[in-house]
């Protein structure tokens, strides 16, 4: 890990664990805003059910084999659906613990800046959209364009308030707070 510290910038060090990225695809899973983000997957869900349970009554009705598997269909991805999310959400935690090791975050006036002993990447602040603050983690989320998901900065690698402070700070002036 390179050592260099920017006069200013703010330095948490810590090891990423499982929890952390678990913690990160659920806030991130969440990135609609207000009542559309809140209302649309379940909303949506209702609907796909809805029809479903229509489309067999129609083959009841009408006895129609095409209304009857269309039912089913509709019906089975409105149970389904939901759980892809979810086991999504398992498979990227998964899949990501095994890379888990001992960094450095920093970050300043040009960005965040993340180094372990095998990358060094640096992000400018253009790169995200917004934050979310949990009980844990710092979230940063990208902007509503695809392909940029975020990234998250653990509380416990602040060596002490002051540090959380300014960082906080930081977010609130280069992103908006969701």
């Amino acid at each position: 890990m390179s050592q260099d510290v920017v006069p200013g910038a703010v330095v948490f060090e810590y090891e990423s664990t499982v929890e952390d990225v678990r913690e990160t695809v659920k806030v991130l899973s969440r990135k609609q805003r207000g009542m559309a983000g809140l209302v649309s997957r379940p909303a949506v869900w209702v609907v796909i059910g809805a029809l479903g349970v229509a489309a067999v009554t129609g083959a009841a009705v009408t006895g129609s084999t095409a209304f009857l598997a269309l039912g089913s269909l509709l019906l089975l991805e409105a149970l389904v659906l939901p759980w892809v999310y979810v086991l999504s959400a398992r498979r990227q935690a998964r899949a990501v613990g095994d890379q888990l090791v001992p960094c450095r975050v920093t970050v300043d006036e040009d960005g965040v800046r993340t180094a372990t002993a095998t990358m060094d990447a640096h992000l400018a602040w253009g790169a995200f959209g917004s934050y979310i603050e949990t009980d844990r983690l710092f979230v940063l989320r990208g902007p509503q364009r695809a392909g940029i998901r975020g990234g998250w900065i653990a509380k416990r690698g602040a060596p002490d308030q002051i540090s959380l402070d300014r960082l906080r700070a930081l977010l609130d002036q280069h992103l908006q707070r969701a």
